[in-house]
């Protein structure tokens, strides 16, 4: 998406349709893939695959989010960029230097972490399992970058890996294991799924 505009394409014939949908925005697709969510402003947009129908997400009071049903919800989560976990249970949210984990079934609150001032994150995963999130957290003022996995259950870390020097922003993905693309010190660490 760029400028505005959201690109469809259809992986079978190779067909892409573009349609104009103002500002840009963040993309969130629906449980069943026919539908997606575009967040970043009020009160959201919703795209419907096939037809490439564009209208306002119904008004209300919180951010919209798919639930695992695939109706969209409201949550009271503060208004910010999300990352759902894989079982639409939880949601990532940054605000400020607040990395907040959001329960969406409860819609409250699950897991606060408090970072620096100058702490910038770069980079979330989430496990298949949507109990643990890594992020990529550089700690400008102690001139470090952090890998740090959390148990979003117990709200507690189970692993930290710092690196000197802040020469990376990067990204982190899951498969069986959690891998860290990026420069951790000139290496590139694997941690492993308990």
């Amino acid at each position: 998406m760029r400028e505005g505009w959201l690109k469809l394409a259809h992986l079978t014939d190779g067909s892409v349709r573009s349609l104009y949908i103002g500002p840009p925005a963040r993309v969130h697709w629906s449980p069943d893939g026919k539908r997606i969510l575009l967040t970043g402003y009020k009160p959201g947009k919703i795209v419907t695959v096939g037809s490439g129908s564009i209208e306002e997400a119904a008004r209300g009071d919180g951010v919209p989010f798919w639930a695992a049903t695939g109706e969209l919800v409201r949550l009271a989560m503060p208004d910010g960029f999300y990352t759902p976990s894989p079982d639409l249970r939880y949601a990532f949210s940054m605000t400020g230097n607040h990395l907040t984990v959001w329960d969406t079934r409860a819609n409250r609150e699950a897991m606060k972490v408090l970072l620096s001032s100058l702490a910038q994150v770069s980079s979330v995963a989430w496990l298949p399992d949507s109990r643990h999130l890594a992020a990529m957290i550089d700690e400008v003022e102690k001139g470090e970058g952090i890998v740090e996995v959390w148990d979003v259950v117990a709200a507690r870390p189970t692993e930290r890996w710092t690196a000197s020097g802040r020469s990376w922003s990067g990204s982190l993905m899951w498969r069986d294991k959690l891998t860290v693309l990026q420069d951790l010190g000139g290496a590139v660490r694997i941690w492993r799924a308990p």
